[in-house]
């Protein structure tokens, strides 16, 4: 399984951009590429709680849904993001 202490954006690691201060723009973009596949309330809800850094209390009151909810969607869609990025890691040691 991989963490997010082991992927790389570029030649930096997943966790810088997740521990800076502000989201710059290269972060943004790179969220856009990873929840591509998403459907359109996971990158609502990974957006919230990685971009806009709302607790899961919070994001369940936008969505309309138990802050327990929101952790099982959360979990799942963070999952869904390892299983694609580990599938792209795959296809480029492949080629």
């Amino acid at each position: 399984m991989v963490s997010s202490l082991d992927v790389t954006v570029g030649d930096y690691p997943l966790s810088c951009f997740l521990e800076s201060e502000e989201p710059d723009d290269t972060f943004c973009e790179f969220l856009e590429l990873v929840t591509k596949g998403l459907d359109e309330n996971g990158k609502k809800i990974v957006s919230m709680y990685y971009l806009d850094e709302l607790s899961l209390k919070e994001i369940g009151k936008v969505i309309g849904v138990s802050e327990g909810r929101v952790s099982q969607l959360l979990k799942k869609y963070k999952q869904q993001i390892r299983d694609s990025w580990e599938y792209m890691d795959l296809v480029a040691m492949a080629a």
